[in-house]
């Protein structure tokens, strides 16, 4: 990804804001409400912190009559999304959300390897604090960008070696409760402004 030039994942989250914003006009408000209750929300350094945490809150983990705004875009029976567009998507309702190691840091590339599966993945970033060391920790939400690597969407949250393993322990004994994530069925129907 390069600076300047607005990302395809940046122009379908806005398009994605849009369409929820008409589909459910007051569900980005209530969301909000509810996101400034939690942790993250109240442990954000400024506003670009916290406005990272909400909209990955927002389009990733809350649902609205039953699914998150990103399937809800992802099943729109309407052509209102392009193919390309659905493909971002798709990739975004994907997203894999767990306990990372650093393996191999080449500038703004990080190779994190999860704890659950032990499956590498490459990260590319572009504006990311130059904060990580190889065998730290990370708790971060990945999407898969167009070209194959990944990014990190939301906030990351970094930890020690040693805070990072005894995270990977708590997480690998209770990894047999997380549930798999299912993808919800939708009965279109829109909110009326009042």
């Amino acid at each position: 990804m390069t600076r300047g030039k607005i990302q395809p994942e940046t122009k379908v989250i806005r398009k994605v804001l849009g369409f929820i914003n008409n589909l459910h006009p007051k569900e980005l408000q209530k969301a909000n409400k509810e996101f400034q209750a939690t942790q993250e929300a109240q442990s954000a350094k400024d506003d670009t912190t916290y406005y990272s945490g909400f909209l990955s809150y927002f389009l990733l983990q809350r649902k609205i009559k039953g699914a998150t705004p990103m399937e809800y875009a992802l099943l729109f029976p309407l052509d209102f999304f392009t193919k390309n567009d659905r493909k971002i998507i798709r990739n975004f309702v994907e997203y894999n959300d767990s306990l990372f190691q650093v393996v191999h840091i080449n500038r703004k590339d990080y190779l994190i390897k999860n704890v659950i599966d032990s499956k590498k993945y490459l990260i590319k970033t572009i504006d990311f604090p130059n904060l990580l060391k190889v065998n730290d920790y990370i708790s971060a939400l990945i999407v898969k960008s167009q070209k194959g690597s990944y990014f990190f969407y939301g906030n990351v949250r970094a930890y020690s070696k040693e805070n990072g393993e005894e995270l990977k322990k708590y997480v690998l004994k209770n990894i047999k409760k997380i549930k798999p994530r299912h993808y919800p069925e939708i009965e279109w129907e829109i909110d009326k402004q009042e």
